[in-house]
């Protein structure tokens, strides 16, 4: 469950509450998602669309991922929950763990041809696509909730998006290494600046 946009019935909210003490307060909304599970409530989408603003540097964005992974390790080492969405959790954690493995592999294959067995490729083929395909379908989507782009533009925007995923891959890698070294103790907020239009498109 993500944090951003939340519609919870009262009664609901007070049963587990939202003070989860340190170790629920760094990823508190997954915390809070996990207790409720553990408490019966069950969970649908809401068909609707929250503009929020990204990070604005490079380091804002690695902190910012050292931050979720720190806090979903700790929600799925201590939150209480059912067994199966904490071994889900702990699955999820762990991919996004190994990819940096994935990253350096690749770019240690562009420059020596290592042999990759035939198996492997299509696998990671496959979740290559998978990611490619999610940041440009984000794209796709903020387009068509904040208008005002062209289509050369936009063409722009989708190559760049592209061709700049490997490098987005090395940033997400950098906060898994950085929160791996050196976990988030606290809550850092990143610098996300109040524009003068603000949209929200439901």
């Amino acid at each position: 469950m993500h944090g951003s946009f939340i519609l919870v019935r009262s009664d609901v909210s007070k049963r587990v509450g939202f003070d989860f003490g340190a170790e629920g307060s760094i990823t508190e909304d997954a915390w809070w998602a996990l207790a409720q599970l553990e408490d019966g409530v069950s969970f649908a989408w809401v068909d609707g669309y929250v503009v929020e603003q990204a990070p604005q540097t490079v380091g804002d964005f690695v902190r910012q991922r050292r931050r979720w992974f720190s806090g979903l390790a700790k929600v799925a080492t201590y939150a209480p929950a059912p067994w199966w969405s904490r071994v889900a959790l702990l699955a999820f954690i762990g991919t996004w763990a190994m990819s940096m493995f994935g990253i350096l592999y690749s770019l240690t294959n562009l420059v020596l041809g290592l042999y990759t067995p035939p198996a492997i490729a299509l696998i990671a083929a496959a979740c290559y696509s998978w990611y490619v395909t999610m940041y440009v379908e984000g794209l796709a989507l903020n387009f068509r909730t904040l208008g005002g782009f062209s289509p050369a533009r936009q063409a722009v925007y989708y190559v760049a998006q592209i061709l700049l995923v490997p490098v987005f891959g090395i940033m997400e890698g950098a906060g898994v290494v950085y929160a791996i070294v050196r976990p988030e103790r606290g809550f850092h907020v990143i610098d996300k600046p109040v524009t003068a239009k603000q949209t929200v498109s439901v």
